[in-house]
């Protein structure tokens, strides 16, 4: 899941625990 972030860095830090989050609801 860090990968995703290495991937994009163009994406500030606080996106990528949104999209963390939202992965997580996804998958709840």
């Amino acid at each position: 899941m860090r990968s995703i972030g290495t991937n994009k860095p163009s994406k500030p830090k606080i996106s990528q625990m949104g999209f963390k989050i939202r992965i997580q609801k996804n998958v709840a």
